[in-house]
């Protein structure tokens, strides 16, 4: 994400034209950046649309499943052997179509997370550059024309944030219990190993949440610096977004809850860490009572 701001020194503030030439009306001359961020939006709500469809498909075969399943007490109970074996032959095909609408949903929802973070990177890009091209301003106009875009952005980067849920119950009480066989065992430490590459997948999630939250708190430092540079000059109009002006600059960012948020992660990281461990020094016990064996 750094570099498409690195690239942007040297140049033309392009989110500043950008800015200028909405003001102006002049829409149809936008730049390609712009038109390259639509089509990340536009991919998300595709995707966004796809997956509430998939849901609505699932939820569907979900309810005939059920009804499927009334069926088949129903027609067992009237000693009707005729139409037991059609209703269960409905129940089992129906559990296909589940498992099919299942599958798809689970497509549908990789999906909306590639476009969501595609999407969310666009914005942060875009953010990026609009940070770094705030000092290059001519005037307090100028200023707020970008403080403005810079408002709806974090808006939108806000909305786009996965919340990542952790599962805080006890970990489960997986034991090697008296009379256990050797495969019994084996499929134990299997099980505690696939807890811990579950384990690993959250931390990816965590990281990448953790790396979006301090690439904004780093633009909320750039902007306060930026702010604090203006008043030493008597110029205190530093831009918070649409239809307002303020002296503190971090309001721009909403950096006020980045402290807090991050902390939360780092707190969620280290106890997913912990029980990641956990599992896998136990799977790693398990395993080396029956001679290191392992299928997972």
């Amino acid at each position: 994400m750094a570099s498409s701001a690195a690239q942007g020194r040297g140049r033309k503030p392009a989110g500043l034209l950008r800015l200028l030439a909405l003001a102006a009306g002049l829409c149809a001359v936008l730049p390609s950046a712009a038109e390259s961020q639509d089509v990340e939006q536009s991919a998300y709500r595709a995707a966004e649309s796809a997956y509430n469809a998939a849901l609505r498909a699932r939820d569907l075969e979900r309810d005939l499943l059920d009804d499927a399943l009334d069926e088949v007490t129903e027609s067992r109970q009237s000693g009707d052997q005729a139409r037991y074996e059609r209703a269960l032959a409905i129940y089992q095909e129906q559990a296909r179509e589940l498992e099919q609408s299942n599958r798809d949903l689970d497509d549908a929802a990789g999906q909306l997370e590639q476009a969501r973070r595609s999407y969310l990177s666009s914005l942060l890009d875009e953010l990026d550059e609009l940070v770094e091209e705030l000092p290059q301003a001519p005037d307090a106009r100028g200023r707020d024309l970008i403080g403005r875009r810079i408002a709806l952005l974090n808006d939108a980067a806000d909305r786009l944030e996965r919340p990542i849920e952790i599962n805080d119950d006890p970990f489960p009480e997986i034991n090697i219990d008296p009379g256990d066989t050797r495969d019994e065992i084996r499929a134990k430490a299997d099980l505690l190993e696939r807890y811990a590459r579950r384990y690993d997948l959250l931390l990816l999630d965590i990281d990448a949440q953790i790396d979006l939250l301090e690439q904004r708190q780093r633009h909320a430092r750039m902007v306060r610096d930026f702010g604090a540079d203006l008043s030493r000059f008597g110029d205190l109009r530093v831009p918070v977004g649409p239809d307002a002006t303020s002296d503190n600059a971090e309001d721009l960012i909403g950096s006020e809850e980045l402290p807090q948020r991050l902390e939360e992660l780092q707190q969620s990281r280290e106890f997913v860490i912990e029980r990641r461990d956990i599992a896998r020094l136990r799977a790693e016990e398990f395993r080396q009572r029956i001679g290191g064996e392992h299928t997972a």
